[in-house]
């Protein structure tokens, strides 16, 4: 009986070892699911920008930057990049991750908000100014019902700043 087990043994090892055995292969599969992704902020100013890169909402890497940027072993996938400053108009770009590959994106200048125009009644519902943007003049009511202008306050020297509440149903 023992020779019968010994015998099938040895028929089934050569078998495993064929079929089981790790492959080199398996190696390259896993390193192949990663990539990279490299690009440049021009920046005459040599000021700081921030690089973020999300994916489903959620921040993936970040990194400071004044001038180029590279995000390394990056799973495939989607994703969106945003690069800001302050005093500068943010930049997304939606950029794809494939498998062993380096995504060398443009070079990207990011506009003062100086340089923006902003037409208040261009605006769509939902759709707001970003930080550090230049506020369109507007009237609004307080809580008495008097009518405030923004430029009523501005060329005082100091800055001004607006909360809103929000009441009733």
């Amino acid at each position: 009986m023992n020779r019968i087990r010994l015998q099938v043994f040895l028929l089934l090892l050569p078998f495993c070892v064929f079929c089981c055995g790790e492959s080199d292969d398996t190696v390259d599969d896993n390193d192949n699911m990663t990539g990279s992704l490299h690009g440049e902020v021009e920046n005459s100013e040599e000021i700081t920008f921030q690089v973020v890169l999300y994916q489903d909402g959620s921040r993936i890497a970040q990194t400071e930057t004044t001038g180029s940027y590279e995000f390394d072993e990056i799973e495939v996938g989607k994703y969106l990049l945003r690069i800001s400053a302050i005093g500068f108009q943010t930049v997304e770009l939606d950029v794809e991750i494939n498998a062993g590959s380096v995504e060398e994106l443009e070079t990207v200048t990011l506009k003062p908000f100086a340089e923006t125009e902003i037409d208040p009644n261009g605006l769509q519902a939902g759709q707001g100014l970003s930080i550090g943007s230049i506020a369109p003049d507007f009237k609004l009511s307080d809580g008495n019902g008097n009518l405030h202008a923004l430029s009523d306050y501005l060329g005082q020297g100091e800055s001004v700043v607006i909360v809103f509440y929000r009441f009733g149903g």
